[in-house]
C-alpha cells in the first residue's frame, strides 16, 4: 500500500469514510434541473398559443396569440377579420402592450396606413367585402428586458368606428 502524505488521512481522504454529501448534492442538482425541464416541457413559462374570437352582426375577430412569452422568444400573431358586411376601411387598434418590450419583425400583408393614436397603434387595411376576410400576421421578438404582465386589448374599426374589441393579456418571464 502506498504511504499517505503525513497532511492526509488514509480514512478520510483516500477510502472515503463517512456521508457522503458530494453525492446528494449532484442528484438534488439533477432532480431540479430536471423539474425544470419538466415544467418548461409543461408550457408553464408560455409560448403555446391560444385562440380567442369576439363577433356580433358586421364581423367576428380571432385572435391567435401565446397568453405567456420568454425574453428573446420569436413568435407569432395572427389577427383574423371576417366581414359579415362590408368593411371600407378596417383598422386594427393596438393597446401599447402589443409594442412595449416587443419588437417586430414583420407583418403581412402590409397595411394601408400605420398611424398612432392616443398611444396606441392602429393598423389600416383596405376594404373587405361582405363575406370576405382579412389575415393579418405580426412577428415578434421578446425584448430581454421585458418582464410582467401586458394588456394587448384591440379594437377591430371600420372607417374610425369601433365594432369590436377583443381582451387579451400576456405575461412575459425572463
Amino acid at each position: 500500500m502506498a504511504k499517505v502524505p503525513e497532511a492526509l488521512e488514509r480514512k478520510e481522504h483516500v477510502e472515503l469514510t463517512g456521508p457522503d454529501v458530494e453525492a446528494w448534492l449532484r442528484r438534488t442538482g439533477l432532480l431540479l434541473l430536471a423539474a425544470f425541464i419538466a415544467v418548461g416541457l409543461a408550457n408553464v413559462f408560455g409560448q403555446a398559443t391560444g385562440e380567442t374570437s369576439v363577433e356580433n352582426d358586421a364581423a367576428r375577430l380571432t385572435l391567435r396569440a401565446p397568453g405567456a412569452v420568454r425574453s428573446g422568444l420569436f413568435y407569432q400573431v395572427m389577427f383574423r377579420v371576417d366581414a359579415r358586411r362590408e368593411l371600407k376601411e378596417p383598422a386594427l387598434v393596438l393597446d401599447p402592450g402589443w409594442v412595449e418590450g416587443f419588437t417586430i419583425n414583420s407583418y403581412q400583408p402590409d397595411p394601408v396606413e400605420w398611424q398612432h393614436r392616443d398611444g396606441r397603434n392602429v393598423v389600416v387595411y383596405g376594404p373587405i367585402p361582405a363575406g370576405g376576410h382579412l389575415v393579418a400576421r405580426l412577428q415578434y421578438q421578446v425584448n430581454t428586458t421585458a418582464v410582467g404582465s401586458r394588456t394587448q386589448n384591440v379594437v377591430l374599426e371600420d372607417s374610425g368606428v369601433p365594432i369590436l374589441q377583443l381582451n387579451h393579456d400576456a405575461f412575459v418571464y425572463p
